[in-house]
């Protein structure tokens, strides 16, 4: 259940970010925002939280990878260090991706495997795209931050009750009884 107000409040936390970005035009500027929203869609604040450090995670993997792409594309003959990267970088991310299976070790190589391709892109792109890796994990970090502070101060606490499934068993519901032997089966 949505509290009253929480969307506007939502909107509040939002709306600094995007002036910023606005005042400020970078790179950074979407997938800052996307990640801001995203945290914020969750409806359990718990989740979102979880949400928000796998992106952290995913964007520091990601631009670590890139970095190190792009230092070889630096050093390397162009196309085929480039198709060697871009090719290593995806079949790494994938393999990681497929050996996590259903933790969240998963959405961290997925949200890394992104940030690798857009921030590799970028830097063999003919068009020079100043992202440097600090600036961008630096970025990421204070709005983490800034999100994190924001919704602790704007949005209303978590719920303490447990959730009403839980709630509506009782202690006699929990407790083990004696098997009934089937008469049917020739049961005593």
């Amino acid at each position: 259940m949505v509290a009253r107000g929480a969307p506007l409040a939502k909107v509040a936390i939002v709306l600094p970010a995007q002036l910023f970005y606005l005042a400020q035009p970078t790179v950074l500027a979407f997938p800052a925002l996307l990640g801001l929203v995203t945290f914020l869609t969750a409806q359990d604040p718990a989740a979102g939280r979880v949400q928000l450090l796998i992106l952290l995670l995913g964007n520091l993997v990601g631009s670590v990878a890139a970095a190190a792409a792009a230092a070889v594309l630096e050093v390397g003959p162009p196309l085929p260090a480039l198709t060697l990267m871009a090719l290593l970088g995806s079949l790494g991310f994938a393999g990681w991706i497929m050996t996590a299976g259903r933790r969240p070790g998963r959405a961290v190589a997925l949200t890394g495997l992104v940030t690798f391709l857009m921030l590799f892109g970028l830097t063999a792109s003919p068009t020079q795209f100043e992202v440097p890796v600090l600036d961008r994990i630096a970025d990421i970090f204070v709005l983490s931050l800034y999100t994190i502070g924001a919704t602790a101060l704007l949005l209303p606490p978590p719920d303490p009750r447990p959730p009403a499934a839980a709630a509506g068993r009782s202690a006699e519901d929990s407790r083990s009884r004696p098997a009934v032997p089937d008469r049917a089966l020739g049961g005593a």
